[in-house]
């Protein structure tokens, strides 16, 4: 049994893919964090009722498992409290995750209630939307000529990349390091004052040569940190600066739309705010996508809405593309091995279940409005085949 709890901020959303085949049973609770000063953002008053509400759910649903096993998943659960006692932020709810084989507590941005589970799978569907979203990177690069910044982005948080040992920070740096003899072809470096300016007509002239020089260089450190990512690249800087960066870019995926002004005087975080409004758009593309496709499939086997079907499919790796209502909740029992839902048995949430399957294959889950779904249902499906 797993004794380590692994305490993070976050839950890559990547991960939720390995849930799917931890063996049973599987604790999830969830509750809200506190956001006022001096005291810590957790009830722990609220996470012992949780063990307690947990024990009971393990005595009625797995009468079976040994009082050592039992006894191992709710004594650890009291880690969780000094491990993230030193945790800051604003909002937002935690989740814990036990299991024989996973101990996991992370923070969601979204307001979750106060809830315990117990069954053959984690609870992931209540906050699946909120890891989809956080989880969705994108990069901002802050052009300047005196400090350009490379950031690692999701909806919620920011991070400095560090670029390859020797990428010049500024123009200026750049000058005075050697590495532009290309550029000025054993011209003496041209003179320059305070942050970087050109002080003759004829440095001025050059300028826009050596910004792109310069660029040139920014854009080939750059490319070889985001080499083979999918993630979009939003510029930030003046007009003129953003112009010359994406005519020399060759990072294939640049966002049309940039930050427009100088990052020079942002914080990372003003930043990540400013170029957080530009790429909304980013959410939304994989479903809307995945929607073009259900309109140009849709009335054929492969595009379904059966429940019971729905949920078959899911446990064999035939669901391409799940469509779920937000507030889905279907109780029932699955059995695995007949491949059929039943009507006797451990009652689980079939919605989650079809929802975890379908991320464990590989496939996409879209939470979205009850009006969105195809065919108005709680749950739709396109099939692999």
């Amino acid at each position: 049994m797993q004794t380590q709890l692994e305490a993070t901020r976050s839950l890559d959303y990547a991960e939720l893919r390995k849930l799917a085949d931890v063996e049973g049973p599987c604790i999830t609770v969830s509750m809200p964090l506190q956001s006022g000063a001096q005291q810590s953002r957790a009830d722990f008053q609220r996470l012992k009722s949780a063990i307690r509400e947990a024990d009971h759910k393990l005595s009625e649903g797995w009468p079976d498992l040994p009082a050592g096993n039992r006894r191992g998943l709710l004594e650890s659960l009291q880690l969780v409290e000094s491990e993230i006692e030193s945790w800051n932020g604003q909002g937002g709810s935690l989740v814990v995750l036990r299991s024989s084989g996973v101990f996991r507590a992370f923070e969601v941005e979204q307001d979750l209630d106060e809830t315990v589970v117990v069954g053959d799978f984690f609870h992931i569907y209540p906050f699946l939307q909120a890891l989809q979203v956080s989880d969705q990177l994108f990069y901002v690069l802050g052009l300047s000529l005196n400090d350009v910044r490379l950031l690692k982005c999701t909806r919620k948080s920011s991070e400095r990349v560090a670029l390859a040992a020797g990428t010049p920070s500024g123009l200026e740096e750049w000058l005075n390091t050697g590495t532009n003899a290309s550029d000025n072809q054993g011209e003496k470096a041209p003179a320059t004052g305070p942050s970087g300016s050109f002080t003759s007509a004829t440095d001025i002239d050059k300028k826009d040569q050596h910004v792109a020089n310069f660029f040139h260089v920014i854009n080939k450190a750059v490319t070889e940190v985001l080499s083979g990512q999918p993630h979009p690249l939003v510029l930030c800087g003046v007009d003129e600066q953003r112009s010359i960066y994406s005519s020399i870019n060759t990072y294939p995926h640049l966002w049309a739309e940039g930050v427009h002004g100088s990052p020079e005087s942002l914080k990372g975080s003003e930043l990540h705010a400013r170029a957080l409004q530009v790429v909304q758009d980013f959410y939304s593309v994989p479903s809307d996508k995945a929607l073009e496709q259900w309109e140009r499939i849709g009335g054929t086997a492969r595009a379904i809405t059966s429940f019971p079907d729905i949920v078959k499919a899911s446990f064999e790796a035939r669901v391409a593309h799940l469509f779920a209502k937000e507030d889905a909740h279907t109780m029932g029992v699955f059995d695995r091995g007949m491949m059929q839902m039943r009507v006797q048995g451990r009652q689980e949430d079939l919605v989650n279940a079809a929802a975890l399957q379908t991320l464990a294959f590989g496939g996409d889950v879209f939470i979205m409005s009850p009006e969105d779904v195809p065919g108005k249902q709680q749950l739709a499906a396109i099939l692999r085949y």
